[in-house]
């Protein structure tokens, strides 16, 4: 049951793909299982063998992600639950088409995807969005045909938009198109959400699955902006420079708009901030928000800063760019200092202070020694941060050589933390509460 809770509050808040009541149901079947086989019972085995099927494979993959976050990489436990559903997941591209099939697919992306594998991760939910597409499922009149049941309509719609936000957050960090463009998905589906959501949510679903998600919508919206960053950062060199730059300028005012436009309680304030020593889902969300707002005003402005030409011709949207960078970084480690969520869910934030970082160190490098000198304070916080985490990413560890490259540059005048102080951070953080737990239930 805990691990359906790291899952409940985790990626399942972002990615509702699974219903935890479903989750805990398939546990009890489980522990039945294993009591019938024990008492010799071959008729009811045979019964309850049936019912070990997607909703299993779904379980197992659930339960692999929470021992990776857990662990923050790579877990035999959750190894050995991934390798034991291969046998099906193999066999997912050549079966017909279906809901379960689509589900499983993310979620084992999913599992790469929190394992710092993104390129895999992306490859697979690009086939999931190519299932979606040929299901119609990014149709209106096909969803209400093919699911005349509002609970299987509605599941397939959360799926579906699932597939849709893992592909875009996967795509607009790796600079690679995407399979499902916002021309081809019926606008309605977002409203049709709210109220199916509203309407199951008056049923015997689970409550807290079924209740409309602000941060949900949310999301999706800014699944649209993520859209037309991509485009907008793939198309440099048509057209107008200075007017492809004042495009630029607009979305980053349309990403501020969205963000204010989150709820308040959804919204992250560096002074509203408290300190846990839990992860609150609250905290969580608005963390993940912040950053995606985040992520995207660091990657509008960063072909800018990577010239030496644009950061002279350009001096208030530079200053601009840095001053995002820096607001970024400060509130990644305010949240790091009263909160675990950086450390337990590093995959998360791991995009935004990756942008945030490159920004600074670019207008460092090509603007001159001006910015350095006002940026000392954040270089040392991204430093803090990057090698918190760098153990946990071959990226991160490339990114943390590049600052501290810095030190070439300007020898005396960059002050890098004590590499141990920073290990010595991340082991205490490390915890084995969850394969004890597994220890304790070895049948599940």
């Amino acid at each position: 049951m805990a691990l359906v809770d790291q899952w409940s509050s985790g990626p399942g808040l972002l990615y509702p793909l699974v219903d935890p009541q479903k989750m805990l149901d398939k546990i009890h079947s489980i522990f039945t299982f294993a009591e019938h086989a024990r008492k010799g019972d071959i008729q009811r085995l045979c019964s309850t063998q049936m019912r070990f099927n997607h909703e299993t494979n779904k379980l197992k993959l659930v339960l692999a992600i929470s021992h990776t976050l857990e662990a923050g990489g790579w877990n035999h436990e959750a190894q050995r639950l991934f390798q034991s559903a291969t046998e099906t997941l193999n066999g997912l591209i050549w079966n017909s088409n279906g809901i379960n099939n689509i589900e499983i697919l993310i979620l084992l992306a999913l599992y790469h995807y929190y394992l710092d594998e993104e390129v895999l991760a992306g490859r697979i939910t690009t086939l999931a969005a190519r299932l979606c597409i040929e299901m119609g499922l990014h149709r209106r009149t096909v969803l209400e045909a093919k699911f005349p049941d509002i609970d299987e309509r509605l599941d397939a719609l959360r799926t579906f938009w699932s597939v849709l936000m893992l592909e875009r957050s996967t795509s607009i960090s790796q600079g690679i198109p995407f399979m499902i463009p916002d021309p081809h998905a019926d606008p309605s589906l977002i409203s049709l959400l709210g109220h199916m959501s509203s309407q199951a949510a008056l049923s015997t679903r689970s409550p807290l699955r079924d209740k409309p998600s602000s941060a949900l919508f949310a999301l999706l919206e800014w699944s649209k902006l993520a859209g037309r960053a991509w485009h907008a950062l793939n198309t440099a060199g048509e057209g107008d420079s200075e007017m492809r730059l004042d495009d630029l300028d607009y979305l980053d005012y349309q990403v501020v708009q969205w963000y204010e436009e989150v709820p308040e309680d959804l919204r992250m304030n560096p002074s509203g901030l408290k300190q846990r020593d839990e992860q609150h889902d609250s905290t969580c969300i608005q963390g993940v928000l912040y950053c995606q707002k985040a992520q995207l005003r660091n990657l509008i402005y960063q072909p800018m800063l990577e010239l030496t030409a644009p950061i002279t011709r350009n001096g208030t949207r530079t200053l601009r760019a840095v001053e995002i960078a820096k607001e970024t970084l400060h509130m990644l480690a305010d949240l790091n200092d009263k909160s675990p969520l950086v450390r337990t869910h590093p995959i998360l934030f791991k995009q935004s202070l990756v942008a945030a970082s490159r920004n600074l160190l670019s207008a460092v490098a090509n603007g001159g020694s001006a910015f350095l000198e006002n940026s000392k304070v954040e270089i040392r916080i991204a430093l803090r941060l990057v090698g918190l985490l760098k153990m946990r990413s071959t990226f991160l560890t490339q990114l943390w050589q590049q600052l501290q490259g810095l030190q070439e540059m300007y020898p005396t005048r960059v002050d890098f933390p004590d590499n141990k102080a920073l290990f010595s951070e991340y082991d205490d953080y490390r915890s084995s509460g969850f394969e004890d737990l597994f220890q304790l239930h070895p049948c599940v």
